[in-house]
């Protein structure tokens, strides 16, 4: 059978066509999704902002009235504010704070979901599926555009993290090439062992996990330096970024974390894909599995080495 223009794209050892189409396709998609990025910017902020001003308008009017049933100034007494009374006010207090927190769907803060970066944030996490939960739209119209947005953006941004990580994989593969050339010029004697071949045999490997693994380690960092986190809430908040999982309960706040988020999703994903692609490919190659089209090849290949044979001897 024919290769599918989509796998032919994703090979590492692409024609001089193929890599042409390959570095086309990866621009126009990349610039499409920055396209969605930007028009959600500026189509969400009209949707959804004035219900999300409204919502933390409300929060803080049903604190305050919550707030005010607890008052008793009889408490402030010596005589009765250790009693079990003024004690559970202190503690209904606490916890009222606490459900209204700015962490909360309750928050009474603006976090500026739907502000201009926000919403070119929310664009981002659709098009990448990651979806943080935290941010959603409320108003009907927000959820007509959203499902417009899924429909347009989640394709753009599948064909440039899949081409992306064919590329990342390819420039794996010639580190890893380099890597065992230089080792053989070093110690040639080495390198005819087994040790050298299988080294060049995991290279491309190792070298995808040492990109995730430093894209998880530096993000935690500066992440954490931006948004004032500890080192644990960013290692956290970046891993279930790069695993596209989104949890929602720790999402950057400033506008200097929204805007790195932004290339921080772009280049991660496309990382992740290609060490999750290897790992694949290995699984694949160490259980013995072969495409269908692979097997029809190797058939016609030896029915047309095995003809001339049988042709021969029929002639004798």
């Amino acid at each position: 059978g024919e290769e599918s223009w989509l796998a032919a794209l994703m090979r590492h050892d692409v024609d001089g066509h193929h890599a042409e189409l390959r570095r086309r396709i990866l621009v126009i998609s990349f610039v499409l999704v920055m396209a969605f990025c930007l028009c959600g910017g500026f189509v969400f902020p009209a949707l959804e902002r004035k219900s999300e001003l409204g919502r933390y308008e409300r929060a803080r009017s049903l604190f305050a009235d919550l707030n005010a049933l607890a008052e008793f100034k009889g408490c402030t007494g010596e005589v009765i504010s250790h009693m079990d009374f003024c004690r559970n006010i202190h503690w209904f207090r606490e916890h009222l704070v606490a459900f209204f927190g700015p962490d909360t769907s309750n928050s009474m803060v603006d976090r500026g979901h739907w502000t201009p970066t926000g919403s070119a944030l929310f664009a981002l996490s659709v098009a990448s599926t990651i979806g943080y939960g935290a941010q959603s739209p409320h108003t009907h119209e927000g959820k007509v555009a959203t499902v417009v947005f899924v429909a347009l953006a989640v394709p753009a941004f599948a064909c440039c993290a899949i081409i992306a990580s064919s590329y990342l994989r390819a420039m794996a593969r010639r580190w890893s090439e380099k890597v065992a050339l230089s080792v053989r010029d070093l110690s040639p004697v080495a390198a005819r062992g087994s040790s050298a071949c299988e080294a060049n045999a995991i290279g491309p490997l190792g070298e995808l996990v040492i990109l995730v693994l430093a894209l998880w380690l530096a993000g935690a960092v500066v992440f954490s330096w931006i948004e004032d986190w500890s080192i644990s809430r960013s290692l956290y908040f970046c891993f279930v970024t790069l695993s596209a999982v989104g949890f929602a309960n720790v999402t950057p706040q400033s506008l200097a974390g929204r805007v790195l988020m932004l290339a921080y999703v772009s280049v991660g994903l496309a990382s992740a894909a290609s060490l999750a692609s290897e790992v694949i490919d290995r699984m694949v190659s160490a259980l013995g599995v072969r495409d269908e089209d692979e097997d029809e090849m190797s058939d016609d290949s030896a029915e047309q080495h095995l003809l001339p044979h049988h042709r021969a001897e029929l002639a004798s």
